[in-house]
């Protein structure tokens, strides 16, 4: 046998062999996830409230950042072969102002990741919130997903009703935990709106200034 006649088989033989272990690749990672969310159930009692041309507005103070953070919401559009008419997602669209950072909020309170919070920055609400009520105590985590080890945790329990701002408000004791430290906060949340109205923590603090709703100055 000529060596190119070889040469061709083995170039042969060498592209099905990757070829087959790419398709084993692909076959066991499709579908794979790093991470495993594990949640208690939820009875959702409302769905997520603000529209496209809201906005709510943030006094945020912590170690790093002290000021303004504004949120608005809008409609995603999706990609579309008729230019001449746009399609949207069945989400809320919100962004931070100022910031190149979206996600888009389905009618259940999630984007994708869980019911414990929204991706990225997004601390205005959590899903778990759509469930708030005086019976409420939930608890969910992220697990790894090849030693089932806990990356985070967070735990929520009903302390008291409130008014705050001139708002009916339901308020909160969250553990919030990573791998790094375990943190404990409180959070108003609005018993209508079920957006957050303050929360506090050892270093951080926020509370809502303005929104799409009525507020009135607190009383000292």
């Amino acid at each position: 046998m000529a060596k190119s006649e070889m040469l061709l088989i083995f170039l042969a033989s060498a592209g099905l062999f990757l070829a087959l272990l790419v398709f084993s690749f692909l076959s066991f990672t499709s579908g794979f996830r790093p991470t495993l969310i594990s949640e208690a159930p939820l009875n959702k009692s409302a769905e997520f409230s603000p529209m496209p041309g809201d906005g709510l507005a943030y006094s945020y103070a912590s170690p790093d950042f002290n000021g303004t953070v504004v949120f608005l919401f809008g409609r995603k559009i999706l990609p579309s072969t008729n230019l001449s008419q746009r399609i949207y997602a069945n989400c809320t669209l919100a962004v931070i102002e100022g910031l190149n950072s979206s996600t888009c909020i389905n009618p259940d309170g999630t984007d994708g990741n869980g019911n414990a919070g929204l991706a990225g920055g997004f601390f205005f609400f959590s899903p778990w919130m759509l469930a708030a009520s005086e019976n409420l105590s939930w608890n969910g985590s992220v697990l790894n997903s090849i030693d089932r080890s806990e990356l985070d945790f967070l735990s929520v329990a009903f302390d008291k009703r409130e008014v705050y701002k001139g708002r009916a408000a339901l308020v909160f004791n969250l553990t919030v935990r990573d791998l790094f430290k375990e943190t404990r906060k409180r959070v108003w949340v609005d018993s209508s709106e079920r957006i957050v109205l303050k929360e506090e923590s050892e270093n951080e603090s926020m509370e809502l200034i303005q929104g799409y709703f009525p507020l009135q100055p607190q009383a000292e």
